[in-house]
C-alpha cells in the first residue's frame, strides 16, 4: 500500500472538524512555527486547601498527542516565523526608544540620539556588490599590480544580489582568516570596552568620576548583529543619551 502524502493526511483530518479546527488553533498558537517544539504530558490544578484536584489537561487528547509550542529562533534561515515575530517586537521595542512610548517618557524623543555602523575592518580584498544612486557598479575596477601569488587584484564583473562569489576573497592566500575568526570571536566584548570608554569620556566631560556619572547622565543603546557576505558580523546601534534617572 502506497504512503500517504501530505494532501492526504490533510484531507483525513479535515474530515473531523472539531479536531481539524483545534489543529488550526495550535498552529496559529504558534504563529505557524517551522519547527515547533513538541510538547507532551499531564497537569493538574489542586485546590491547596483541600488536595482536591480541581482540572486537569493531558496532551493525550491533542491532535497527534502533543502541543506545539513556537521554537523562538531569531534567525529567518531557522525559522522564518519566529523570525519575523521577533523582528517586529524588536522595531517596536526600538521605535518605542526613539519617540517614546512602552514605558519610555515622550520626553525621551528630544534626547540626543545617534545611529552607528560598527563593521569589520578589513582582512584582505573580496567580491562584492557596489551601487551607487541604485545603480550596481563593477566589483573591483582599479587596475593594480597582482598580489604576492600571482593574481590579479581587481575584478570588473557586476555582480548580481546571489552571485555565489560575494564575499569571496580575491586571493585566499593573502586574506587574513585568523584576523576575521578573531573580530568575529571578540566583537561583542570590543563593543562591551567601547560602552565602557564611552561612559569614561562623558564622566571626563562632566568632570565627575566615572562611579558617579549614573547621577548626571545615562547612555541608552540597542544594538543588530548581522553577517556581511564575507561572513564578518558589523553591528548596528542607536544609542541615545539620557538625562540622570528621575526619583520615583
Amino acid at each position: 500500500m502506497a504512503a500517504l502524502t501530505e494532501l492526504d493526511l490533510l484531507l483525513e483530518r479535515a474530515a473531523d472538524p472539531a479536531l481539524f479546527e483545534r489543529w488550526l488553533d495550535i498552529g496559529r498558537s504558534t504563529g505557524w512555527c517551522e519547527h515547533p517544539v513538541r510538547l507532551s504530558g499531564t497537569t493538574h490544578q489542586v485546590d491547596p486547601a483541600t488536595g482536591e484536584i480541581v482540572s486537569s489537561y493531558t496532551t493525550a487528547d491533542e491532535p497527534d498527542g502533543h502541543l506545539l509550542k513556537a521554537c523562538g529562533s531569531r534567525r529567518a534561515t531557522v525559522c522564518r516565523a519566529c523570525s519575523e515575530t521577533y523582528r517586529a517586537d524588536a522595531w517596536h521595542l526600538i521605535v518605542a526608544g526613539m519617540r517614546g512610548g512602552k514605558g519610555v517618557p515622550k520626553e525621551a524623543a528630544a534626547h540626543p540620539a545617534l545611529f552607528l555602523t560598527v563593521t569589520a575592518p578589513s582582512f584582505g580584498p573580496v567580491h562584492t556588490r557596489r551601487e551607487k544612486e541604485g545603480a550596481a557598479r563593477m566589483c573591483h575596477p582599479q587596475k593594480t599590480a597582482r598580489c604576492p601569488h600571482g593574481r590579479r587584484t581587481d575584478c570588473h564583473q557586476t555582480h548580481q544580489r546571489d552571485d555565489d562569489c560575494l564575499g569571496d576573497p580575491l586571493c585566499p592566500e593573502c586574506f587574513d582568516y585568523a584576523g576575521a575568526v578573531l573580530w568575529n570571536t571578540h566583537a561583542t566584548e570590543l563593543w562591551r570596552r567601547t560602552t565602557i570608554a564611552i561612559r569614561r569620556e562623558l564622566a571626563r566631560t562632566l568632570g565627575v568620576p566615572t562611579t558617579c556619572l549614573a547621577d548626571h547622565a545615562r547612555l541608552s543603546y540597542a544594538k543588530v548583529v548581522e553577517y556581511q557576505d564575507r561572513g564578518l558580523i558589523h553591528l548596528h546601534v542607536v544609542v541615545r543619551l539620557d538625562g540622570p534617572r528621575r526619583p520615583s
